[in-house]
């Protein structure tokens, strides 16, 4: 099991550097010494999922829940992975279930608040949205979906001080860029 932490902790460097096919050989011959390690499915997964390998993706994260359903980080990646498919009934349940695993959550928050905005809940994404910030402050996407959802529900005001922000944070944030014009053009500043 020791060789198998050696291998978890540098495929989570060569992910970090971007290097996934490295990152999920590590994570394959991880699982291969220790089969019951749902770390290793859940890191594997999010290497797949940036890699492309989406089928591969959500195998992995329900496998991982599949070994041990406290696993709040695994319900997180699949409900993101579910949403991004357009599965929000699927994407809530994950959610839900991430965050009663782990309410500090800022990644399941801010996925949830997606998932709400989409299905007509504007007030509980944006409730979502201030607690994913004020878990994770730094996050340029929380700022720029709760100005989006600020821009669904007619404060012009308030989306655009918090897209301005997620680009002071993130300057190459192009969802961020597209509301900010989208809301700049409604209030009719076209400079």
């Amino acid at each position: 099991p020791r060789y198998a932490d050696a291998l978890i902790n540098r495929g989570l460097f060569h992910a970090e550097q971007r290097d996934l096919n490295a990152a999920i050989s590590d994570f394959n011959k991880a699982i291969e010494i220790n089969p019951h390690d749902t770390r290793v499915y859940t890191n594997r997964g999010k290497a797949r999922q940036l890699a492309g390998d989406h089928a591969g993706a959500m195998a992995d994260f329900t496998q991982a829940i599949r070994l041990d359903s406290r696993n709040a980080r695994a319900w997180s990646n699949r409900g993101g992975m579910r949403y991004s498919a357009g599965e929000l009934d699927a994407a809530l349940v994950d959610l839900n279930q991430a965050l009663k695993l782990d309410p500090h959550l800022a990644e399941a928050l801010g996925n949830r608040a997606n998932v709400r905005a989409n299905k007509g809940d504007p007030d509980g994404a944006l409730a979502d949205l201030d607690r994913a910030i004020a878990l994770n402050p730094r996050q340029a996407a929380f700022y720029s979906n709760r100005g989006r959802v600020w821009l669904i529900k007619g404060s012009l005001a308030r989306a655009l001080s918090d897209l301005n922000y997620a680009l002071d944070l993130d300057p190459k944030l192009a969802e961020a860029w597209s509301d900010r014009g989208a809301a700049r053009q409604f209030k009719g500043d076209l400079d």
